[in-house]
């Protein structure tokens, strides 16, 4: 080999990379590859420019020119008798095919990629292939096959002790656990990949294991622990600037919320999910948005937009025999149609869903299937204590909030309090008293000052931000706890409320508030706290009312 087709070799081989770190680093490195090798008349680097900006295009949704790019690569490739470039133009057609829901397709292309790349000196190469073949036989219902895949990977990346190879196994293992409901063995698996993604610096398996590690909690019915997770993936994925992993982040975050029951930030999330995924031909992606947004509409008692979803979806997996996001469908669909009285048609899908569970049990090893089999009793059982489970959470709540105002009641209050106090962060207590409201009460009776209650705490929720509390403290006097909040802003915040409160229309006559806000120091108490807000609130209101004031 020459000096020149050596260069070129090694910028070649920074562009690949830079494609799990930056893919505009990448496609200007590879473009000028691929005209070098254009000038120099070296094909097989051609090929392997090609390939590379191919796995660009399709990482960006260009999938016509990811195509394009791989006929290119493959005509220049058979000639040259090297299975090497290939079986790499091969692997990543089979990606191609699976992105567009071609799932027996993209087997097809895989298979051919794994049996050129047979030979020595091809183990990590190798493994990819069957690690790519496992996710789409996972795709496909075909647990055997897909385990079977997986093993032989692991086999070859511990053979050559590539971590980063492992890492991705390992990730994998833990989706097929998942699929089993086996989630504690699978954030098992997650966390190990999380371990070689550090290890390996490799920030795109970092994204991937941080978003698995936060599912994960969220079907353990832990979905608290998911939230910083949730938010390194997010952060991992902004690094990237890989489309698709910003899409996935998001549809993440629409996962948690609704797990944590805030239903509106979830639709948010979820909706921007899904137009994004109108703008990269990913059908897989697509798929599982639209699965999400009818679990949240389902959850949100919200039937005729969740079956609006659901349907769509269906037809989806239908068209690319997606068999895991059919059974999950019909699932939902059961459900919904119920809480539409739609009962032949609930009838209907429970039918398909049972059909397909006996379809997917059926494709697994005797053991897997007796494990399986064992699984059901005792899914049908955590399903009903699930479902136990929220109803108590709701009656939790309930106890937790106050019937008139629907903010937080003294008892949650104290308890937000004292955990909030015990992280030992940034934190201000507001008091917030309505002015005369005895006087209000007396003159226009007990439902207007009730009216005057309910507008005020509505104001509050408007104004506060994430992570902030309000709580009705007891009659005409509230609280907030501001989180993570610095002098200036809880100063802003009592001076924002007042004016909010003075420009909100009130039946009868204006109303206005008196404020005292305390800051918190190291190692104040609760009750110390309370004192030193409650003190600067008559400071305020012996100062004429309508004003807020600070503890000393």
């Amino acid at each position: 080999m020459s000096q020149t087709n050596e260069a070129l070799d090694q910028l070649l081989a920074e562009a690949t990379q830079w494609e799990r770190r930056s893919l505009t680093q990448a496609q200007v490195l590879a473009q000028e590859a691929l005209r070098r090798c254009q000038e120099e008349d070296y094909a097989s680097g051609c090929v392997y420019a090609q390939r590379l900006l191919a796995g660009i295009a399709l990482q960006e949704g260009r999938m016509d020119e990811a195509a394009q790019r791989l006929e290119e690569g493959l005509a220049l490739a058979r000639p040259l008798g090297d299975p090497a470039p290939i079986s790499a133009c091969l692997y990543t057609r089979g990606w191609l095919l699976y992105s567009q829901g071609a799932l027996w397709e993209a087997i097809a292309s895989y298979s051919e990629a794994a049996t050129l790349r047979a030979g020595p000196g091809l183990e990590t190469p190798r493994a990819n292939t069957f690690n790519a073949m496992g996710i789409v036989y996972r795709e496909l219902g075909d647990y055997d096959q897909s385990l079977a895949c997986y093993s032989q990977a692991r086999a070859l990346f511990r053979q050559v002790k590539d971590v980063f190879g492992e890492g991705t196994t390992l990730n994998n293992l833990g989706l097929l656990e998942a699929d089993w409901k086996s989630y504690t063995n699978a954030l098992r698996y997650y966390h190990e990949t999380l371990e070689c993604a550090l290890a390996c610096g490799d920030l795109m398996l970092q994204t991937s294991a941080y978003y698995n590690i936060a599912l994960a909690h969220i079907l353990l019915d832990e979905p608290w622990h998911s939230v910083p997770f949730a938010r390194h993936a997010r952060r991992t994925a902004r690094v990237l600037g890989n489309p698709s992993w910003r899409i996935n982040a998001r549809l993440l975050d629409g996962m948690v919320y609704c797990a944590l029951r805030r239903f509106p930030r979830a639709e948010r999330s979820l909706l921007w999910a899904l137009q994004e995924t109108r703008t990269l031909p990913d059908n897989q992606l697509e798929l599982r948005v639209l699965n999400e947004l009818g679990n949240l509409y389902l959850r949100w008692q919200r039937p005729h937009e969740a079956r609006g979803h659901l349907e769509r979806c269906l037809e989806l997996a239908g068209a690319m025999q997606a068999n895991l996001q059919l059974v999950t469908c019909h699932e939902y669909l059961v459900e919904t149609m119920e809480l539409l009285q739609d009962f032949e048609r609930a009838l209907y899908h429970h039918k398909e869903f049972h059909r397909m569970e006996r379809q997917r049990f059926d494709s697994v090893t005797e053991k897997q299937r007796l494990m399986l089999r064992m699984s059901l009793d005792i899914e049908r059982r955590e399903r009903e204590a699930a479902r136990q489970r929220e109803r108590n959470r709701e009656l939790e709540e309930l106890t937790r909030r106050d019937s008139m105002t629907g903010l937080y009641n003294h008892r949650a209050f104290q308890e937000f309090l004292r955990e909030s106090l015990a992280r030992e962060k940034p934190l201000a207590l507001l008091f917030l008293d309505v002015d005369h409201f005895k006087d209000y009460n007396d003159t226009f009776g007990h439902p207007a000052g009730d009216e005057v209650l309910q507008r005020l705490a509505r104001v509050l929720c408007e104004s506060l931000h994430e992570g902030d509390i309000a709580a009705r403290y007891g009659g005409e006097e509230f609280a907030v706890i501001l989180t993570g909040a610095s002098a200036k802003r809880a100063h802003a915040c009592a001076a924002q409320l007042g004016q909010r409160i003075r420009e909100t229309p009130f039946p009868h006559r204006r109303v206005t508030l008196s404020v005292g806000v305390a800051l918190a120091t190291k190692g104040i108490t609760p009750d110390r706290l309370i004192a030193a807000a409650d003190t600067a609130l008559y400071q305020a209101k012996n100062a004429g009312r309508d004003r807020w004031a600070r503890a000393a």
